[in-house]
């Protein structure tokens, strides 16, 4: 997607999500202007984004790369 493209959906996600227009505008609006991609971008912002803003325990935890670590293996000798 385009910049315009990007913000276009973004606008038209905070239009939603803050209900400033009737529903049927937004409808007609979501359905002559987005193609495929700003339809799954803004899909993604109504349903994940949402969810993430509201609940601090959903957002991606930190990876700690010191316990990533693979230790070496021990070998065993036997003595025969």
């Amino acid at each position: 997607m385009i910049p315009e493209q990007i913000c276009y959906v973004e606008l038209l996600f905070t239009i939603i999500d803050r209900k400033i227009l009737p529903k049927s505008m937004t409808d007609h609006m979501y359905d002559k202007t987005c193609d495929v991609d700003m339809k799954i971008y803004l899909s993604w912002l109504l349903n994940r984004w949402v969810f993430l803003r509201d609940n601090d325990n959903h957002y991606p935890k930190k990876i700690d790369h010191q316990k990533l670590v693979i230790k070496k293996k021990k070998t065993v000798r036997f003595n025969v």
